[in-house]
């Protein structure tokens, strides 16, 4: 019994012990509470403007004012109905925001900027999310070209998507290593590209397709060169 005693005694000593540095622990800080950061909006079209909502509220004991709304791109218009919120107060963030041009999985990030009574900045990160379908498709979306050997040609191909009547009006390449040739009516564009043409240091490139579609009507390749061996044509992004 006494064996009994002693082991019990030293389970609780320890059970004391861990509860205590788990109070001892430092807590996370209370502030701006985001219900839901990351919204997904599903399936998008091109040129399309969505809206959304994101709720949030003060869980701290202080009041919080909001400086700003931070947004990574121009498509995104925020709008906050307060700049200040007392604690237990909640508030929400309407969203609106233009798919344009993009294509595929895309996001956009917001960054509420807020302060509490101590006047140092802190940040409440939210997202917005979309599959967004493209009025064409573009196969393939990266071709690479060996600053090696002589002439080299590669052909990409536009489908129509969302749009069935596409017609592709011009292409030309900003670079002179680099030719575009288009023929009326096709739905592809021919690539050229001559190694003795490509300067050493490398340089900017694009391909450039006009089309008649409303929601991108010139569609662009940002190449990415590799300074070693390849240059690589195109890698399609939205403007």
């Amino acid at each position: 019994m006494r064996r009994v005693g002693l082991i019990s005694i030293g389970t609780l000593a320890v059970a004391i012990s861990v509860g205590a540095a788990y109070l001892a622990r430092p807590r996370p800080e209370l502030g701006l509470f985001v219900e839901q950061p990351v919204i997904n909006l599903g399936v998008r079209d091109q040129g399309e403007t969505t809206s959304a909502t994101f709720k949030f509220a003060n869980k701290s004991p202080e009041t919080i004012r909001i400086l700003d709304v931070l947004r990574n791109c121009d498509c995104v218009g925020a709008k906050l109905a307060r700049d200040s919120l007392e604690p237990g107060e909640s508030d929400s963030l309407d969203v609106e925001w233009e798919t344009r041009t993009r294509r595929g999985d895309t996001s956009a990030e917001m960054t509420i900027v807020y302060v509490k009574p101590d006047g140092q900045p802190r940040y409440a990160l939210v997202q917005l999310k979309a599959h967004v379908e493209p009025d064409f498709k573009v196969e393939p979306l990266s071709i690479g070209f060996h600053r090696g050997g002589g002439t080299q040609r590669l052909r990409v191909n536009f489908t129509p998507h969302r749009m069935s009547d596409l017609v592709l009006i011009q292409a030309y390449c900003t670079h002179r290593a680099f030719k575009a040739k288009h023929a009326p009516g096709d739905l592809h564009v021919d690539l050229e590209f001559d190694p003795t043409l490509w300067p050493e240091e490398g340089a900017n490139i694009e391909l450039m397709v006009e089309t008649n579609s409303p929601h991108e009507p010139r569609f662009r390749s940002t190449p990415v060169v590799d300074p070693c061996s390849t240059v690589s044509i195109p890698r399609f992004q939205h403007p």
